[in-house]
């Protein structure tokens, strides 16, 4: 799917910072190579853009950042471009894409995942982008219920919509670890989950619990934990990405907002078979 998260998953991740060979690395690192690379690569101050955030007045920070930014290097640094290819074109959809086991490994339960994949348009739509994340969240209270209502042996039931910026397209997806003897029929609940938000109403309680849980982890209002960092993360994709920087508080309206008819609306639009893949990793004799 052009995404290698989903093989990531299933064969197991490698931590970047796992181990203690790259702490011991650095005891080896040369401090003038390693300065003479910085320079390299962020030699020149007028490539960057330098963001000050805090309660303070410019007046009075303003002869600091003259003294320290306006000693900073004018050079142009290195222009990077990075080459990593994007798969454009997807696979087939609604097909059973199989991941073989890691050689030489033990593997006795079953990997399920499934995705729903939808281009995003060209320009940044938030209000969009939010009731993805409604409707993942609304998901994940569904499949919660094959665990505590129907009994079944899944130990976590990672459910979420985002938006994926360095693809530019809407995901929808979750991830099981399953026993084998259930999997069938735990593949056959999640079905039946997105085929009822697509076909019924959520009831109110269920909406408000999901347009909580987006406010209070993804989009802090001012004065809350996390506000600066957030703030700080948002700048980055406008930057990065070209996203539009809304107002919180208008986020949040517009969260409020939404009504049990409205996510039925993004659920028929969003969980379609034309965007549907799903993935599994079993042992040779269930598969």
């Amino acid at each position: 799917t052009g995404d290698p998260s989903i093989t990531d998953y299933f064969r197991g991740r490698k931590s970047l910072f796992g181990g203690m060979e790259p702490t011991e690395g650095i005891k080896e690192t040369d401090i003038n190579e390693a300065l003479k690379y910085f320079k390299y690569f962020f030699g020149g101050a007028k490539d960057q853009t330098l963001v000050v955030s805090g309660d303070f007045e410019i007046d009075d920070v303003a002869p600091t950042l003259v003294k320290y930014l306006g000693n900073l290097p004018l050079g142009t640094s290195k222009v990077t471009t990075c080459n990593n290819k994007i798969e454009i074109n997807l696979p087939k959809s609604h097909e059973m894409i199989s991941i073989p086991s890691p050689p030489n490994s033990d593997h006795k339960n079953v990997k399920y995942g499934w995705k729903y994949i939808k281009d995003a348009p060209g320009s940044h739509n938030w209000k969009e982008e939010l009731k993805v994340e409604v409707l993942g969240q609304l998901s994940n209270i569904r499949a919660w219920d094959l665990r505590f209502k129907q009994g079944f042996a899944i130990y976590d039931i990672p459910v979420a919509g985002e938006l994926n910026k360095d693809i530019n397209r809407y995901e929808i997806s979750s991830y099981l670890d399953l026993v084998p003897e259930q999997y069938p029929a735990v593949r056959k609940e999640f079905h039946k989950i997105i085929d009822k938000l697509k076909s019924d109403l959520v009831s109110k309680e269920e909406l408000k619990k999901a347009v909580n849980y987006v406010v209070s982890k993804m989009h802090k209002l001012e004065g809350e934990p996390g506000t600066i960092q957030k703030r700080n993360e948002q700048l980055f994709d406008h930057y990065r990405y070209g996203r539009a920087l809304p107002c919180p508080v208008q986020m949040k309206e517009y969260l409020d907002s939404l009504t049990p008819r409205d996510m039925r609306r993004v659920a028929k639009k969003f969980f379609q078979e034309k965007y549907l893949y799903e993935f599994v990793m079993k042992e040779n004799q269930f598969k």
